[in-house]
């Protein structure tokens, strides 16, 4: 009986966390709709940064890092955490009427999608079969969604380039 309540428990954290990763999805498109492209603009250059962090973290390159791509399952579940407190602690900061506030929110919402993407990417390899085909799928709405903030101006094509070459 233990084991079927444990299983029970874990089945209900996966849907959770599903339905957190459609909500980030929502909220983000709202506040992309209400800043317009200089919001997404900030985000993709939050997403390039914070991926510049992971990449020397994980020893991946930065681009594996931004999708989430060849992370091991102890890698995904350790950052997902690490970017959780992260989102935390710039959420700390938010401040509408500073310039840091943008800053902070700019690195919170990248830090929270990241670890959305890590928490699929997850979630892809060790949930039931129908919650791991539901996670890839939101794991690749979320790469897609990265991949669109990354290259929405370029500006952030060239910050991601001047990053690579600064850190060979």
């Amino acid at each position: 009986m233990c084991k079927w309540m444990a299983g029970h428990h874990d089945s209900d954290a996966v849907e959770r966390d599903l339905a957190r990763a459609k909500s980030l999805l929502i909220r983000l498109r709202a506040k992309i709709d209400k800043g317009g492209n200089r919001k997404a603009q900030a985000y993709g250059l939050a997403l390039v940064h914070v991926a510049d962090l992971l990449s020397g973290l994980l020893g991946l390159p930065a681009s594996d890092a931004l999708l989430a791509r060849g992370v091991s399952l102890d890698n995904l579940n350790d950052t997902l955490g690490d970017l959780e407190r992260s989102a935390a602690r710039c959420r700390t900061f938010l401040d509408a009427t500073s310039p840091t506030g943008e800053i902070a929110d700019s690195l919170a919402t990248a830090c929270s999608i990241l670890a959305d993407l890590y928490r699929m990417r997850f979630h892809a390899m060790k949930a039931s079969r129908r919650q791991k085909a539901e996670a890839a799928d939101l794991a690749n709405r979320l790469s897609h969604v990265v991949e669109v903030l990354v290259h929405s101006d370029g500006q952030v094509r060239q910050a991601r380039m001047n990053s690579r070459s600064a850190a060979k």
